[in-house]
């Protein structure tokens, strides 16, 4: 059995190595890299830790499946086996050439004026979101949470406008390549603080980052000196420290170099206890596969609760699954997955998302002559929302991942323009259809 472990941690440590390499040389993150990163976070540090009985502290195991080493070893059987079959996928992509581009968007003055609405109305709605929440309720603090209609409103609308404000960035700076200014900077500048204002308010580190992370990718492929692997270790390296530091000081714990390290790897840890925590339910057939249900309820959680008002009650019932295993109310895609159907789900969901993680990268080889025509492929909507949206929120689970993500490509289609080239209008850009 320990032969076993280590020769599948070896391995999931050598995709990362890669998956590493990888996102500090490409010129845009690939998904696929990114998307494993996501999966050994949520599971390896846990099933290390779970293998080797090693819980420092008595920090780490939060319930008892987590310290099981024989789950231990079924996780990283798990991990692996995603890894490989999200490779797989990627190859199965490379064989279908690339794709002709029937749709996007064109770059335009109206494409200004409308981010410039769009600007101002997010300026108006975040801080009605904050007077819907509560002023004194918004000022208390990270933990502070409030679960009544008016507060649930507001918080919604306070982060789906940090959400906007993200994508509103994002178009700026897209225009400002095209045009060689960036138009807007007021604009811009007073976003920024704005999220500046929420991190330090309410230290919520997701939620910024995945706001911030849309104009970074754009800067790191557009600047030179940020496409250089030592460039993006330093800001990788130090948006760590700081996100570090905010999770230090959101709990008022001590700064010290284990302190550093656990907050590190907290995230992770905590949510990595959903895998070994459904591996045992199933087992013990305390629950049983869904069989992809809780895919289809996450397209279902995108209509709206005045079409559908009983909507929560089957849109949550799937957490009764997760009770007890996920601590914090933090869980992951690949416990979820597995909950579908073990390891065939977990092969057919990651072989699926390699795929379409490669194709959706396809907008990069015509990314430069797309912007000298004013063109802006759909994909790299697709590709921004699961990049920033997507695979971040894999440590909520399937149905928050999938829901906001949807949620996320309307206001980015929104943000964009719907004014899209159809296919008999294509223009030849590199070779490549592009429309």
């Amino acid at each position: 059995m320990a032969v076993e472990f280590w020769i599948l941690l070896a391995t999931a440590l050598g995709f990362t190595a890669r998956s590493v390499r990888n996102l500090l040389t490409a010129r845009f993150l690939p998904l696929a890299d990114f998307a494993t990163l996501s999966i050994v976070y949520y599971a390896v540090p846990l099933a290390v830790l779970g293998f080797l009985s090693i819980n420092p502290h008595g920090l780490a195991f939060l319930h008892p499946a987590a310290a099981d080493p024989g789950l231990a070893l079924m996780s990283m059987r798990y991990v692996v086996l995603a890894l490989v079959s999200m490779e797989g996928g990627r190859i199965l992509a490379g064989f279908r050439g690339i794709p002709r581009f029937t749709m996007s968007f064109r770059l335009s003055t109206g494409t200004e004026t409308r981010v410039m609405l769009w600007f101002m109305g997010l300026f108006t709605l975040f801080p009605l979101g904050i007077y819907f929440f509560g002023f004194a309720e918004f000022f208390s603090g990270y933990a502070s949470e409030y679960y009544t209609p008016l507060a649930t409103l507001g918080n919604a609308i306070i982060y789906s406008s940090i959400e906007a404000l993200g994508f509103t960035i994002l178009l700026a700076l897209i225009l400002g390549e095209r045009w060689g200014r960036v138009p807007l900077k007021t604009f811009i500048a007073l976003a920024l603080l704005i999220l500046v204002f929420v991190l330090a308010v309410r230290a919520k580190r997701l939620e910024v980052v995945s706001a911030l992370l849309p104009a970074g990718i754009l800067l790191a492929a557009s600047r030179q000196w940020l496409r250089k692997p030592t460039s993006r270790m330093a800001l990788a390296a130090g948006g760590l420290l700081m996100l570090i530091v905010v999770s230090v000081l959101r709990v008022s714990d001590s700064f010290s170099w284990f302190n550093l390290l656990y907050y590190t790897f907290t995230e992770g840890v905590y949510a990595g206890h959903s895998l070994p925590g459904i591996e045992e339910r199933l087992q013990t057939l305390t629950v049983g596969y869904e069989h992809g249900g809780r895919f289809l309820t996450a397209l279902l959680a995108f209509i709206p609760r005045f079409l559908w008002e009983g909507k929560d009650a089957l849109v949550y019932q799937g957490d009764l699954a997760l009770r007890g295993v996920s601590p914090l109310g933090a869980t992951s895609f690949l416990a979820e997955v597995v909950l579908q159907g073990g390891l065939v789900a977990v092969a057919a969901v990651y072989s699926l998302l390699g795929f379409l993680f490669q194709r959706t990268m396809s907008f990069e080889p015509v990314w430069d002559e797309g912007l000298k025509a004013g063109i802006l492929p759909l994909r790299f909507g697709v590709y921004i929302v699961a990049l920033v949206i997507f695979i971040p929120h894999w440590r909520d689970g399937i149905i928050p991942a999938i829901k906001l993500s949807v949620q996320s490509f309307t206001v980015f289609l929104l943000i964009a323009g719907f004014h899209y080239q159809a296919s008999h209008r294509r223009r030849i850009v590199t070779g490549t259809a592009l429309s």
